[in-house]
């Protein structure tokens, strides 16, 4: 980080820190509805389209995996 960000960063204290774990949460519920709408896509894939389901399953895992460490990051930590 650079050092004027990192000052910024401090001198904001205890309230950057708030809105950052409250804007963490919105990104995680944003992303879980992305990764839901992507999961219907893959599972209503007919047989003709089964090269684009599997992609679909592969960015749904990515996805997941995103959203797991989105919500460990909203954590409160002690």
């Amino acid at each position: 980080m650079q050092e004027a960000t990192r000052a910024r960063h401090s001198e904001l204290g205890h309230h950057r820190a708030m809105a950052t774990s409250a804007e963490i949460g919105s990104l995680a519920t944003t992303l879980e509805e992305l990764t839901r709408r992507v999961s219907s896509l893959a599972e209503a894939a007919n047989a003709d389209e089964e090269e684009t389901a599997v992609e679909l399953f592969g960015v749904e895992r990515a996805l997941s995996g995103a959203l797991r460490r989105l919500r460990k990051l909203a954590e409160p930590r002690d």
